[in-house]
C-alpha cells in the first residue's frame, strides 16, 4: 500500500533507517515509527497515514465480509476453497470462469 512507503519516506528524510520489523503498521512497528524524533509536522502525518491505512483497512473487511456473505452459500465455492492455496476470490473467479460445475456431466469435461 502506498500509504507504507509515504511514511517510510518521512522517516527517511529525517535519518532513519528502515523498519526491522516486518509490518510497518503492525504493533510493534507501530510503536517503532512512533519512537523516531521526527518534526511535528512529520509526525501527525504519519498520525494521518497510519489512521488513513486503518480506515482503508476496516472498509476492505467490510467488502470482504459481503463477499463472503454472498458467495459462501454457494456449495461449489465452498468445495473450491477446501483447496490450498485457493480463497475466496479465487474460488468466485473459478466460477465466473467456468460457471456452474453440474452442467458438466464428467470431471474428465471440467478438464478440457
Amino acid at each position: 500500500m502506498r500509504l507504507k512507503a509515504i511514511v517510510q519516506s518521512i522517516l527517511h528524510a529525517h535519518l532513519a533507517p528502515r523498519c526491522p520489523h516486518l509490518d510497518l503498521f503492525g504493533g510493534k512497528g507501530r510503536d517503532w515509527v512512533l519512537a523516531h524524533e521526527v518534526p511535528p509536522y512529520g509526525r501527525a502525518a504519519n498520525l494521518r497515514h497510519i489512521e488513513e491505512y486503518d480506515r482503508q483497512t476496516a472498509a476492505q473487511r467490510l467488502v470482504e465480509q459481503d463477499s463472503a456473505r454472498a458467495a459462501m452459500p454457494d456449495a461449489d465455492v465452498r468445495r473450491l476453497v477446501t483447496i490450498p492455496g485457493v480463497d475466496l476470490v479465487v474460488a468466485v473467479g473459478v466460477m465466473v470462469a467456468i460457471g456452474r460445475l453440474d452442467r458438466f456431466a464428467s470431471a474428465d469435461q471440467r478438464s478440457a
